[in-house]
């Protein structure tokens, strides 16, 4: 019988309904630790799931998106309430997304804060040699 490696974070209910299609699911319980990051993998994966999904799918891949993120922030004993005020803080302070703006490069001086943070990520902010 065919066996394939899935090592992922799966539904609770899923076991079950694998069997009643006839397959064998072999699963571990994760401890704290594991479910922990298993968690932010599966934060990764749905929203990769939501970034690519047809406009008919998804609304789907957000309530995944948000199911992982309710889940992810009550087991570090984070309350919604309190992620949604950091998101009005951060709004308040950073603005929204209504204005579609979009960074195409940043130029700052060499001893520059900006500079400096830039630099840390040069993976994610290659810097520009002209």
């Amino acid at each position: 019988m065919p066996r394939f490696r899935t090592n992922l974070l799966i539904r609770d209910n899923r076991p079950q309904l694998f069997a009643a299609a006839g397959a064998t699911v072999h699963t571990r319980t994760l401890t704290d630790a594991e479910f922990a990051a298993e968690l932010r993998n599966k934060l990764i994966e749905e929203a990769q799931e939501a970034a690519t999904a047809p406009t008919e799918n998804l609304t789907k891949e957000l309530a995944d998106v948000l199911e992982i993120l309710q889940t992810l922030a009550a087991h570090h004993g984070i309350s919604m309430q309190d992620v949604e005020a950091q998101m009005h803080a951060t709004r308040a302070k950073l603005g929204g997304f209504e204005h579609r703006i979009f960074s195409e490069s940043i130029e700052a001086p060499e001893d520059n804060e900006t500079t400096t943070y830039h630099r840390q990520y040069p993976h994610k902010y290659p810097e520009i040699q002209e």
